[in-house]
């Protein structure tokens, strides 16, 4: 294949990836961070490269880099670049010092930008195809070892697995606006104490350390992962044990981070688009995983859609399962498995979630039995619900679980998880439902109707 027709094919292969639309995307910055933490280099940097042009999605920078190239923009030509010439051979490229080497002397990248040291790798697609390069950067000369370049191709397949794994990339962009301090003077005078303007103030702040403990965070997951690896040497089992319980919270603490973020993201209005279900579900499972492994559950998925994409709005509909399994999680016993089934019923999606318990079969944890009166004990169903209508044990009941939880609103602040996620789906003009009866166990019941319908 001649190289005009290879570079045809790789740009067919980078338009199909959806890779040249995203500006960040959250694998490539975490990896980034794994680089500058496991090689202690000055940049690392991922990105996608087009027919002129280098788009760098995920970046990180030590902090004596903090004002190089990189801090403030992430689109460059790439003539401009030695990406330019590891695209051209194809393979990895390894330069120790820029300047010194013959062929690279007078490339713009020394004097604009200040590289000297340079270690890139090919960001490959499941097909082979050249997508974007994964790169350690040096601001002074200095020596790669083969350790510094298994850890790039490790990267880097990882990352070609990641990109198979999610045909839709719309759900790694992590393009957030980072939320500003300045306040108007109109603002300020709101309130004559200028309460307004504090709790403005203090909004912001909140905001501000939340977006930015994402990063530690990212780099505590990164440099965890790399040593599980064992490719910086051999660790001992305890090592190893330690290692994972850290990644594990590490994981749960991310994924408490995120859902922080998109709380604060929230909108009122909706910003519907079509989302695979399957993947959405996946992806909230596999942020889930580690939380579940903690106590001893596991989590299963299941499906019977008639169609694979579904109007909603993702964030939305991923923060309220997020919520809900949280709490089901946090609530049910060593051993359960908690089960979350997605399929579509009469112009609907159904979401199902309930339990199996080892020894006491399907329904909900106990906790949440006890919140909606459905636990059996008298005096408890009885401040609840009138007598007339409770329900016997082969009776099934629909409850409409925020009506419930309004007039119902005890003491246990862990119902707000389950408020939350009825506000986000009443936004679908859906709504949650808590179904079944006291023989065949009870679960909760998300439906979301299709709103072309």
């Amino acid at each position: 294949m001649t190289a005009i027709a290879r570079e045809q094919q790789r740009l067919i292969a980078l338009a199909k990836s959806g890779l040249s639309g995203l500006t960040s995307i959250g694998a490539f910055e975490t990896a980034a961070h794994e680089i500058v933490v496991g090689m202690s280099t000055a940049i690392g940097a991922i990105g996608s490269i087009d027919s002129d042009s280098m788009t760098y999605q995920g970046v990180a920078l030590a902090p004596y880099a903090s004002r190089s190239f990189l801090a403030k923009d992430r689109h460059f030509p790439r003539r401009l670049l030695p990406c330019n010439f590891l695209l051209e051979q194809d393979k990895t490229l390894c330069i120790p010092d820029l300047a010194a080497d013959p062929e690279f002397a007078t490339c713009p990248a020394i004097q604009e930008f200040g590289i000297r040291a340079y270690l890139g790798v090919p960001l490959r697609n499941a097909s082979g195809d050249c997508l974007g390069t994964i790169e350690a950067i040096d601001l002074a000369p200095r020596h790669f070892t083969r350790r510094d370049i298994q850890l790039l191709e490790l990267i880097s397949r990882n990352l070609t697995l990641e990109l198979e794994r999610a045909p839709n990339l719309d759900f790694l962009a992590s393009d957030r606006s980072m939320p500003t301090i300045a306040i108007s003077y109109s603002e300020a005078d709101d309130t004559a104490s200028g309460q307004g303007c504090f709790d403005r103030l203090r909004s912001n702040l909140v905001d501000r350390l939340v977006q930015d403990l994402r990063t530690p965070l990212t780099s505590v997951l990164g440099m965890t992962s790399v040593l599980n690896q064992e490719i910086y040497g051999a660790l001992r089992p305890k090592q190893k044990e330690y290692l994972g319980i850290v990644h594990d919270s590490g994981q749960q603490m991310l994924s408490m981070v995120d859902s922080l973020i998109a709380l604060q993201d929230l909108r009122a209005t909706l910003s519907v688009s079509s989302t695979n279900i399957e993947t959405l579900c996946q992806q909230l499972v596999n942020r889930l995983n580690a939380q579940a492994e903690r106590r001893a559950c596991r989590l299963d998925i299941s499906f019977n859609l008639e169609v694979a994409n579904w109007p909603l709005d993702r964030v939305k509909v991923d923060l309220a399962l997020f919520h809900l399994l949280t709490r089901i999680l946090n609530a049910s016993d060593e051993g359960c498995t908690v089960r979350l089934h997605a399929h579509t019923i009469e112009g609907s999606l159904r979401f199902e979630i309930w339990i199996i318990h080892p020894w006491l079969g399907e329904s909900l944890p106990l906790p949440d039995l006890v919140l909606l009166g459905l636990d059996g004990n008298d005096d408890v169903t009885a401040d609840l619900t009138t007598p007339e209508v409770l329900p016997s044990p082969s009776s099934p009941i629909e409850l409409d679980l925020r009506a419930h939880l309004d007039s119902h609103s005890g003491s246990d602040r862990n119902h707000l998880n389950l408020l939350l996620s009825c506000y986000l789906f009443e936004q679908h003009n859906g709504r949650v439902l808590v179904t079944g009866c006291e023989r065949s166990g009870y679960r909760y019941v998300l439906d979301v109707p299709n709103p072309s319908m």
